[in-house]
């Protein structure tokens, strides 16, 4: 099982939960088979308020040069 940093998972009975935090989680279910490969692709979209938090820095920091 190969996840980038930052990366949860959960796995459950032929669930597979992948998270990141201030991101959508996404579930994937599957059929287990012996000697079958499964393979997901995660597109995790970002949660409102992360999109927010990143306004809000990005204006404290511009912020003071622009004063």
């Amino acid at each position: 099982m190969a996840l980038r940093v930052g990366y949860d998972i959960k796995e459950g009975p032929n669930k597979v939960v992948i998270s990141k935090w201030g991101y959508y989680q996404q579930e994937f279910s599957f059929d287990a088979e012996t000697g079958k490969t499964t393979t997901f692709r995660a597109d995790l979209k970002m949660t409102w308020w992360y999109i927010a938090l990143i306004i809000l820095m990005v204006m404290w920091f511009v912020h003071p040069l622009l004063t």
